[in-house]
This record gives structure tokens, sequence and C-alpha cells, in this order.
């Protein structure tokens, strides 16, 4: 190669390294937050840690990264804890009758669990849409086509097992989540919004902790007999109101419950 020739490669080679560094940082875009994380927004799915492999999602991931911008509320959360990663969240939209929400998907990591970081995640995502996002118009560009719809709440679908997994429901709760009714296959139907007409159709703390309690003694089958799970279930079941779509549901739920124990 002639001397004359190696300025220009030399050229190239920089080039191209600042172009590949243009694209890395327009890929992961770091989310500030009050709770000791470090919180990246990524796109692409080249960008999923092979480390979500263990969480079975790992595919609902990759669709989200490729799916939304790091402009969009939408997409997928990496959290990490002095540069370990420790879980993540995807979160997916859904619009029914102009209604636009988050459908929030949760993991930590299995070495990670019972160390807090569920409350943590849940809390700085939660807190950066709400601040960020919450009531404000939000480009879609789906199927569809393209539409611009304010974002109202966070839903999560929380995996809670019918007290088997209460820590997913208490993190949930620590980071604002509000019970909705009691969905199908050993969920609770859970949101975080600021609109004051959603809110009033959530559940209330007093209700929230007759649920707590049941939970906590269906975990231990010993206790269905016990005077403190009869009380807690009554005091849930008259707290309902059978007017209401989601209390209807609820009640449903707990009838199916307790039937299919009765004879198991």
């Amino acid at each position: 190669m002639s001397a004359f020739l190696k300025p220009f490669n030399l050229l190239i080679i920089v080039n191209l390294l600042i172009s590949c560094f243009a694209l890395s940082s327009e890929e992961i875009k770091e989310i500030p937050n009050q709770h000791g994380l470090i919180l990246k927004k990524v796109y692409g799915e080249h960008n999923i840690p092979l480390e979500l492999e263990e969480t079975g999602r790992v595919d609902t991931y990759k669709g989200d990264a490729e799916k939304y911008s790091l402009e969009s509320p939408f997409g997928v959360y990496l959290a990490y804890d002095n540069n370990i990663l420790i879980g993540a969240q995807a979160i997916d939209h859904t619009l029914k009758n102009d209604t636009l929400m988050g459908s929030v998907t949760t993991d930590i990591l299995d070495t990670y669990q019972g160390k807090g970081y569920g409350t943590k995640l849940r809390k700085a995502t939660g807190e950066f849409i709400r601040d960020t996002y919450f009531g404000k118009n939000v480009v879609i560009d789906s199927k569809q086509g393209i539409s611009s719809s304010p974002l109202t709440f966070l839903h999560s679908d929380n995996e809670w097992m019918w007290g088997e997994n209460m820590p997913s429901l208490m993190t949930a709760l620590k980071a604002g989540y509000q019970i909705a009714c009691i969905g199908s296959s050993s969920t609770l139907q859970m949101l975080l919004t600021q609109e004051e007409r959603i809110k009033a159709g959530l559940w209330s703390e007093k209700r929230t902790k007759y649920l707590t309690e049941i939970g906590r003694m269906l975990s231990d089958p010993s206790s269905y007999f016990k005077e403190g799970f009869k009380q807690n279930l009554s005091d849930l079941l008259q707290a309902l109101d059978l007017t209401q779509e989601t209390d209807i549901v609820t009640f449903f739920r707990l009838w199916e419950k307790a039937f299919n124990d009765s004879i198991a």
C-alpha cells in the first residue's frame, strides 16, 4: 500500500468507528431514576441480553425492542445494579375504544429475586412514564396506520398465583399499582394511573388488605378453615360492588377458587 493511500484508509476506519458509535448511542438511552438503578431503554433485538433467556420471554423482549423507538414510552427497559443486569421490563401498547394503555411485563433474574429489585424497577419505569407521558399524546405506528392518543394508564397482568407468588403482588403495590379485579389464570389485573375517574374504580387499601391476607392463607392450605381466612373472605365479598363489571368478575373468580378447592 502506498504512503499516499494510508491516510485515506485511516480516515475511512475512523469514520466507520464514529458511525458505529453513533448507531450504538441511538439504540440505547439511559433513563434517570431515584432508585439506585442504571435503567436503559434499548432499541433493536440485538440489544436484548442473553441472560433474559431464563425468563422464557426473550421473544417478547426482542419483539418489543424492534417495535418501538427510543422516544416511545413503549418498548424494553433493562435494569442494572453496578453494571450487572438484574431484570427487564417490556411495555407493549393497546388502543381500545380510544383509550391508550401500556401492558407491562416485568422479570427479575432468579439470582436477584427477593432483594427489592422488582419494586425498584417498577417504580423507576412507572415514575418515568407517569412524569413524561401520562396525559400526553403518544404517536403509534401500527398495521392500522399512524394514530395519536393520550396515554391513560399502565396495566399489569400480575401473576400472583392465588398467593403462591405474593412477592410479585407486593412489589406492584409498593410501586403504586392498584388492583382492578381478579382475572383468569390466577392473575390480578392492576393499573397505574393519574386519572381520578379511573382510580375511583380501583380497589381501596382496605379491600386490598383483605385480599393479601387471603393470599397468604391460600398459600398454606391448612389455613383454609381458620377463622381469619373466613373473616377476610367474608369482608372482601361484602366490600364488592356487584353493579360493577370488574367486581362481578372478582366475585365469580373467588367463588370458582373456593368451589374448586373444596372438591379437590
